[in-house]
């Protein structure tokens, strides 16, 4: 016996990724609409109804299961986009039109026939059914899961009785779900069919619980035998069958318990459905942020395909479509009438004929009634005619009977019909052939149906009907597409929704640790220790710190902190819970310089190739301006197209790979404006718009009245509605076409209109209401604009305008006749001839007027005079309204006459018309707030009826709300520019450039600015655009429209000004060439605006950016490297999107606006630091003298710095084992191979100080490292580096850095190996997740190990340390995120060794900028600072010089003491043993460079000054030794008492002196620029010994550690000469 289970089709389909969506009507439809199915697929006769019983069971399962099974196939196999537009359904159901209703979704040829073959073999099982024997049911019945589930209920112990009750219930109750699941989807299905179902399933589950029941009872084990049997046999076969097709068919019934691991989301349509929720908690985060990149860029193309679709003209709108679906259904029934009409005229034939009949026999009856009653009669006729002929016995005829035999003869005459029955029956032959002639009639009409007549249309007439249909059926079919992708568009964007709330979600809880105990602890806080919790630690307030140890700031807020600037110097609860917090926006943008060194690396090889010159020691190039100076010739032929020989290829393609890389980085981010990224954008803005408008109307319940609740609610609704495009005009649409909303979102600028009325009846009333006294009907007046406070009022009189304007169309073409037309009389004027001296009219009389004499004239001539823009009544319609809208907005200038006021207003109505049209954006309209959200919904809401009810807190934050909404909505306004921009610009090789940022080079324009000024004067002249001041007041460059504008833009002098100012700009004072503002990425690369200020090719200013590839290639990752982590770290927002998500988070956890100005304000000034962006004015006069005091100090005090560093050495101790240390130390002076891994730090964007200049920063706090100095600070950076060589601090970090990489890579290798293979103890798995090395990339690293990428030099003969190859493992399988961080803790690690403060160490004061609150700014005349909310900034270099020399120290804080004070350093006795003795020795040997007075000072010192002092140098205390010792010098500046009572001595003699004590607190700069005043002093006033000595050693270079010496031995000659003389002096010393 052979049982196809589910009797399902074998049909194959292809499946898509979407299910397809049907419209709103379409489901109501579906379910309001449902009519039984009469379909008859085919009929069986007697000889094809025996069936077997696995046909029989087939078909009852089949019957049961297969519409579940066939529904959910269809569903998934057959969606929207696999919809053949040109594929009409209604054409392709020849012989099923009864299912039309089920076959018209059908999308294609291939859908259709799998939905007729599902309908055949439904059809098929039903007949098998209802031929099948009622025995052979009942065994199907056995196979049915619904029967067999409820035999329980029968029990096999119970009675037959018993069990045939029981079961039959439970049969009954299961049956009656089953049967109303199915009823939907099975399309033969009838409700009379459901019922009888549900009865007879009782019956059935009965008879089966019966027999089963009574089977068992009686103990017929036979049959019960037999049954198992069969189960078993039905149970072998339905368990892979279920596996097969259950999984499909029970997707739309309870689930069982069976579990099975839920995918991780791989294509978008597994977001479908209940579990999308799960299904998103299961992926990993790159999937997920993959499809938040992707959806938006999908949701964008949906819109290009809408907007594509908008532009045709098949297009309707709702309204429309239901008239075309109507005019559909008329057609259709006039066809189907018409088709009628044969059967009905046949039908109507057939009546007639029995209406003849049934009269023919009525008249045949009629005719027998006559000749009964006249036969007898004609018997008597015959015997009397007999008689009077005398052949009867009676000869002769009496008078009666003649008189009879007369009467005879008159109804022999009539036939013997009575005068009724002949009338009935002429009526009745008069009604045949009435009824003849009709029915001749109806054969004519069918004989000549074809060529159409009174009741059939022909062939041409159905042709006509049916292409009517055809037309309309496309254009549905054509909405509906339409109305699908709009479905589309909506189901990407809440699926879009789902994935932002699930990675906000993962952002919120990715930091959440838990202590052993499972109570949740701050991730951020450092471990509870004495000196991180006490004052001491925390009066350092920096925005880092302050933050992490913050108890309001919630979690969310501080992993933003983290996120932005940690170091990772400090172990936090997370590493202590053996978290991983990850890296920093610092420490990723630090690890970016290594990819520009690589390519200095190749670059500088193929010079030396070329040269034969590789003169290169520790970074130090001697050949570095030959080097520089080839590279720019290189790349100006390159960026000019010039001929290129194969070293400047090579050249070119080093370049090339490292901007390609980068260009690719930042389309990843968004940072430059492509097209997918401006989608991306826009999306987001539109999403941060529904999330703001949503809080605004959370914040504002309390408070607001009903209207303003309305207002809070239509601002949520209408950004939503933006989001889904439910307000988007995809064209331009006249005006009066404009529906309510769209005729608000477009005019509402035009703030003076209060009503446009246009209804005749209704303007009639208002103007004779507004002007009671004036005898001119509206009637007669074609339009007009009335301004009234406080709105104003446009009445329209269409009837007179339509006039107008078939006249204006009349004469359009017919200048000849307009001529004439103008000059027929128009009634007449008064002339003046004479006015006396008060102007009073003396004399006048009335003279003939022409009609282009009359205001009426003068429109029309100006009409007729433009009328190439006046194409139809709708632009006619449109200039009679902006001409309207001009006379509320313009006024009458004075002197003006009335006709040139008009004419003025005409002007402004074209522009305006021709603006509105062809500078109609799709992107704008109803795709962005409108003013009425803007100017009357939020401005409503900034002040709240009863804003008592809401605190000071909500107050504030719903003012910071409104105002983030409108920043937003100008923000969405100018992105959707940007991409309406990009699409339209067309890229071809010709006018697009390769990436290459440009930087000008200002010294080069000013050499050479005439020629500058030409080539951008031609460059403007070919790319004329003009300025326009947009609706929401901000101004931008636009190409000019109308010949004026035209003229404007190409004008000289105009253009000479643009040039001057764009020069000017490019020059000016404090303006940073580096800034984004001024960034340029290649011709066309990138739309946003702030990139298009000068969109000029490179290769025509090539002369005048810079064109040296290394020197841009390192301001480019200097400058962009911290803005592209920053996007990447926070998912593409702006640092003002995430202060202001920052702000809601904080809102919520309840801070006040006071805290969270405090904290938003920390976080933008680490944000400038991360970025290089912290001083915002260097030009400033206190700025030059500071930065000129700082470099004296700096090139004279630091003489002996390289000395400074050998405590270095003491903090690798800290950081390292000790077997690791001697390891590291062993290998760098034996093993060459590790000598050269050394690299690794190069390559992790270390070790890199000599290359980049900027060793100095290690003590020296320097704001103006600038990558692209000039002048001044471009001469003292070459004398910087000089300095730092010679007095040994640049070698010396190189080295310690150098000694630090080659041990850190390899502990980072061993921890991360012992971590893959669960053998790293505790402390090892702290310091892995402290530097952001999770689990998953140790396991990586440990495979590159297994795999011989990462070597260890045991392996190789050596003594066991690990060499990284980090170059090696991305080709090796590593992702991007494990090498960055392996290099970002590399880099953070040397850092956190050879230190130099971070933006995480330093307070905001060290940087020069002060912030006071803005209520005590207010009091001193200075405003609120726009970014810093609730500050005023103040930004002088002379509140960061006590701080010079302070960013070691600041360093040393965290880095050291706190580190010691934690225990988070390692042998720290022996560390601080060895700090202490390598600061001694620095001391010593400082002393030894010294004159013999200072090095006897130190050798007589005491013991313990010498030990204080060796703390001191060593670090351990940070700034507090130093404190200490200023805080002494100061205190007997000014006369105060020894505060170390006597136990220490200053660092140097000191008497009081309140300007010693002044430049004491002052720092290091004041003090050199007083010495240097006292030794002029002292040399004006005659003491030019003493004077040239002070001068003299304060000067630069003169205190390194090797001169010093000598420079105060000439000193000491230079005074000894001027007290004895010189020759005595010579004498005496010589």
């Amino acid at each position: 016996m052979t049982i196809n289970y589910w009797d399902s089709q074998d049909v194959q389909y292809k499946p898509t990724a979407d299910i397809p969506l049907l419209t709103q009507q379409e489901v109501e439809r579906t379910i309001t609409s449902y009519k039984p199915a009469t379909f008859q697929a085919f009929s069986m006769a007697e000889e094809e109804r025996d069936f077997t019983l696995g046909q029989t069971i087939s078909a009852s399962l089949g019957y049961t299961y297969a519409p579940f099974t066939n529904a959910v196939n269809n569903y998934f196999m057959f969606d929207e986009s696999m919809r053949d537009q040109d594929y009409n359904p209604f054409e392709d159901m020849e012989g099923y039109e009864d299912m039309s209703e089920y076959l018209k979704d059908a999308v294609n040829a291939e859908h259709m026939s799998v939905l007729k073959q599902q309908l055949l073999a439904n059809e098929k099982r039903r007949k098998i059914l209802e031929y099948s024997s009622f025995g052979s049911q009942l065994v199907a019945g056995l196979f049915d899961p619904i029967n067999l589930v409820a035999i329980p209920f029968g029990g096999f112990t119970l009675s037959a009785m018993r069990a045939a009750v029981r079961t039959g219930a439970g049969v009954s109750i299961l049956t009656a779900g089953q049967e109303i699941a199915r009823h939907p989807f099975d399309p033969l299905s009838t409700g009379k069919e459901v019922a009888a179902n549900i009865g007879m399933s009782f019956v059935g589950g009965a008879i089966l619980g019966g027999v089963v029941g009574g089977v068992v009872s009686r103990r017929l084990n036979k049959t019960l035998d037999e049954l198992e049997k069969d189960a078993k046999f039905f149970e072998e076969f339905a368990e892979p069958q279920a596996r097969k097709e259950g999984a499909v068919a029970d997707q739309d019934v309870k689930k069982t318990t069976t579990t099975t691991k839920t995918p991780k989301i791989r294509k978008e349509k597994d977001l479908d459905a209940k579990d999308a929720g799960d299904l998103l908690k299961n992926s990993d985060e790159a999937t997920l942020l993959g499809f938040e990149k992707s959806l938006p860029n999908q949701m964008a193309k949906i819109d290009e395909e809408l907007s594509v679709k908008f532009q045709d003209p098949r297009i309707r709108d709702l309204e429309e479509i239901i008239e075309v679906r109507e005019r559909r259904k008329e057609l259709a029934d006039e066809l189907k009438k018409d088709t009628d009409q044969v059967p009905a005229l046949i039908e109507q034939n057939n009546k007639l004929l029995q209406s003849i009949e049934k009269t023919a026999t009525f008249i045949n009856k009629v005719k027998a009634a006559a000749k009964e009653f006249g036969e007898p009669l004609q018997r008597i006729k015959k015997d009397l005619e007999a008689q009077a002929k005398g052949e009867r016995a009676t000869i002769g005829l009496s008078k009666k009977q003649i008189d009879l035999l007369n009467k005879i003869k008159e109804k022999e005459a009539q036939n013997f019909f009575t005068p009724k029955q002949k009338a009935a029956v002429n009526k009745a032959l008069k009604t045949i052939d009435e009824i003849q002639a009709k029915i001749d009639k109806n054969i004519k009409l069918l004989e000549t149906k074809r060529a159409g007549n009174e009741k059939f249309l022909g062939t041409e007439g159905r042709r006509r009907i049916s292409n009517e249909i055809a037309k309309l059926d496309d254009i549905i079919r054509f909405n509906n597409g339409v109305e699908s992708l709009k479905k589309d568009k909506i189901f990407k964007y809440k699926r879009y929704e789902m994935i932002r709330a699930e990675l906000n979600r993962r952002e919120v809880n990715e930091f959440a640790t838990f202590d052993a105990d499972g109570k949740r602890v701050d991730a951020f806080k450092t471990p509870p220790n004495l000196y991180t919790d006490s004052f001491i630690y925390k009066a350092l307030v920096t925005p880092f710190k302050k933050a992490m140890q913050s108890k309001i700031l919630p979690e969310i807020s501080k992993n933003k902190f983290f996120k932005l600037a940690s170091d990772l110097a400090m172990e936090l609860m997370a590493h202590k819970m053996g978290k991983s917090l990850g890296q920093s926006v610092y420490t990723k943008s630090a690890i970016r310089q290594g990819e520009y060194v690589v390519a200095h690396d190749k670059l500088r090889s193929l010079y030396a190739e070329h040269t034969g010159k590789n003169n290169m020691y520790l970074d130090v190039d001697l050949n570095k301006k030959g080097y520089h100076q080839w590279l720019t010739d290189t790349y100006k032929r390159i960026l000019k197209d010039q001929p290129l020989s194969e070293l400047d290829k090579k050249v070119k393609t080093v370049v090339d790979e490292f901007m390609e890389r980068w260009e690719k980085r930042l389309r990843d981010v968004g940072i430059i404006g492509d097209i997918p990224n401006l989608e991306r954008s826009i999306v987001r803005k539109s999403e941060r718009l529904i999330i703001a408008t949503r809080n605004l109307e959370d914040v504002v319940r309390r408070g607001a009245s009903a209207d303003e609740m309305v207002a809070a609610n239509a601002l949520r609704n209408d950004a939503l509605s933006i989001m889904q495009g439910g307000r988007k005009q995809e064209q331009y649409i006249p005006t009066r076409r404009l529906t309510a909303q769209q005729f608000i979102d477009r005019f509402f600028a035009d703030g003076y209109i209060g009503r446009f009325v246009s209804d005749q009846t209704e303007a009639n009333k208002i103007y004779k209401k507004l002007f009671p006294h004036k005898k001119e009907r509206f009637e007669d007046i074609q339009g007009v604009h009335i301004y009234t406070e406080p709105s104003g009022t446009i009445l329209l009189n269409e009837k007179i305008m339509r006039k107008a304007f078939k006249r204006f169309d009349d004469y359009k073409n017919d200048d000849a006749g307009f001529q004439a037309y103008m000059n027929t009389p128009a009634g007449k004027s008064v002339k003046i001839i004479q006015r006396d001296k008060n102007g009073r009219i003396i004399k006048s009389e009335l003279r003939p007027m022409k009609l282009k004499e009359t205001i009426s004239g003068n429109h029309q001539m100006f009409l007729h005079n433009h009328r190439n823009y006046i194409n139809s009544y709708d632009d006619f319609y449109d200039f009679v309204v902006y001409h309207e809208l001009a006379h509320g907005k313009f006024q009458r200038k004075k002197g003006e006459s009335t006709f040139d006021l008009e004419q003025r207003i005409n002007e402004e109505a074209l522009k305006r018309l021709l603006q509105e049209k062809q500078s109609f954006d799709p992107s704008l309209q109803g795709m962005v707030l409108n003013r009425k959200n803007i100017e009357t919904d939020l401005n409503m809401l900034s002040k709240l009826t009863n804003e008592r009810f809401l605190n000071a807190r909500q107050i504030a934050y719903k003012n910071r709300l409104i105002n983030e909404i409108k920043d937003t909505n100008n923000e969405l306004i100018n992105l959707r520019k940007n991409l309406k921009d990009a699409q339209e610009f067309k890229a071809t090789p010709e006018n697009m450039e390769k990436f290459f940022p440009r930087y000008f080079d200002k010294s080069a324009i000013k050499a050479n600015r005439g020629k500058f000024e030409e080539i951008l004067t031609d460059w403007y002249k070919n790319n004329p655009t003009i300025l326009v001041k947009n609706k929401d007041g901000t101004v931008e460059r636009v190409p000019p429209l109308t010949p004026d504008e035209v003229m404007k833009a190409t004008d000289p002098a105009n253009i000479k000004k643009r040039v001057n100012d764009t020069i000017d700009n490019i020059l000016g004072k404090g303006r940073d060439v580096t800034d984004d503002m001024m960034a340029y990425y290649g011709h066309g690369k990138s739309k946003h605006f702030r990139h298009r200020n000068l969109d000029i090719p490179n290769k025509l200013v090539a002369d005048f950016i810079i064109a040296d590839p290394v020197q841009v290639m390192r301001v480019y990752t200097q400058r962009v490297a911290p803005k592209y982590e920053f996007a990447k770290a926070y998912n593409g927002r702006t640092v003002d999107e995430v202060v202001t998500d920052m702000t809601n988070d904080n809102f919520k956890a309840g801070m006040s606006e006071k805290q969270i100005d405090e904290f938003n304000k920390d976080f933008l000034h680490l944000y400038d630091r991360v970025v290089g962006n912290v001083i915002k004015n260097p030009d400033r006069l206190d700025q030059k003298a500071v930065i000129v005091l700082r470099d004296f100090a700096m090139m004279n005090y630091l003489g002996s710095s390289g000395w400074s560093t050998l405590p270095d050495l003491a903090k690798v101790l800290m950081e390292h084992d000790i077997g690791n240390v001697m390891k590291g130390l062993n290998g760098l002076l034996k093993d060459s191979r590790v000598r050269l891994s050394a690299k690794e730090g190069r390559l992790a964007g270390e070790i890199l100080e000599i290359l980049q200049g900027d060793v100095h920063m290690r003590f020296v706090e320097d704001l103006t490292n600038n990558p692209l100095a000039e002048g001044y600070q471009l001469q003292m950076s070459k004398i910087r580096n000089v300095f730092f060589l010679l007095n040994g601090l640049a070698p010396m970090t190189n080295l310690m850095k150098k000694l630090d990489a080659t041990i850190r890579q390899h502990e980072l290798v061993d921890f991360a190996i012992k971590d893959a293979k669960g053998t790293a103890n505790k402390q090892e798995i702290v310091y892995l997740r402290r530097y952001g090395i999770d689990a998953s990339k140790s396991k990586t690293i440990n495979r590159l190990y297994e795999d011989g990428v990462i070597q260890n030099t045991k392996d190789i003969g050596g003594n066991g340390v690990y060499l990284a190859n980090t170059e090696k493992w991305l080709e090796n399988g590593a992702s991007d995120e494990t090498l960055d961080a392996f290099r970002g803790s590399l880099n953070n690690g040397i850092m956190n060794t050879i230190l130099m403060a971070t933006p995480a160490d330093k307070p905001i004061v060290a940087d020069g900028v002060v912030y006071i609150p803005k209520w005590i700014g207010e009091k001193f005349g200075m405003k609120e600072d726009v970014r810093f909310k609730g500050y005023t900034r103040i930004e002088t270099g002379l509140a960061g010089l006590p701080f010079q020399f302070w960013s070691y120290s600041f360093a040393a804080a965290n880095k050291i003491t706190a580190a010691m004070a934690t225990g988070q350093a390692k042998n720290r006795a022996a560390a601080v043993t060895t700090a202490t003795a390598l600061g001694w020795l620095s001391l010593q040997i400082k002393s030894e460079f010294n004159t013999k007075g200072g090095e006897a000072m130190w050798d007589n010192m005491a013991w313990e000054d010498q030990f204080a002092r060796a703390i001191d140098a060593s670090g351990i205390l940070a700034m507090y030794s130093d404190l200490l010792y200023t805080s002494m010098n100061t205190s007997m500046a000014l006369g105060g008492p020894d505060i170390s009572m006597g136990l220490l001595q200053p660092k140097f003699p000191q008497e009081k002196n309140i300007t010693d004590a002044i430049t004491s607190i002052g720092g290091a700069g004041p003090s050199i620029g007083v010495e240097l005043f006292r030794g002029v002093s002292q040399f004006v006033s005659g003491e030019y010994g003493e004077g040239s000595k002070h001068i003299i050693k304060n000067l630069p270079y003169m205190r390194l550690w090797f001169i010093k010496d000598m420079v105060n031995e000439l000193g000491n000659v230079l005074v000894d000469i001027e007290d004895d003389g010189l020759e005595k002096t010579l004498r005496a010393r010589y």
